[in-house]
């Protein structure tokens, strides 16, 4: 029992550092990317003397998000009928 507890209290240990550090990390980036790319994109529309409009920008974001969705759900059917297969047997 006390092996066990040791156990659980190293895991929590080893599981909150990795967690820390992966906010550390992947945190920043996740709020850099999206400005840097947005930067970029608007750098290289003023070069090119391109227009656009707020809708397309919606559509293409809409899109994006509901292709991920998709995915999303389409994966988890996926692994939830393949799980339902194998149970099975």
């Amino acid at each position: 029992m006390v092996v066990w507890w040791a156990y659980i209290a190293i895991a929590t240990t080893i599981t909150a550092g990795t967690l820390g550090l992966a906010a550390c990390l992947f945190g920043p980036l996740y709020l850099a990317v999206p400005v840097i790319s947005g930067i970029q994109a608007s750098t290289y529309m003023k070069q090119r003397g391109g227009t656009g409009s707020w809708q397309s920008v919606a559509i293409v974001a809409g899109g994006g998000c509901l292709l991920v969705i998709v995915a999303i759900v389409v994966f988890g059917f996926v692994l939830g009928g393949l799980a339902a297969v194998l149970r099975s047997n």
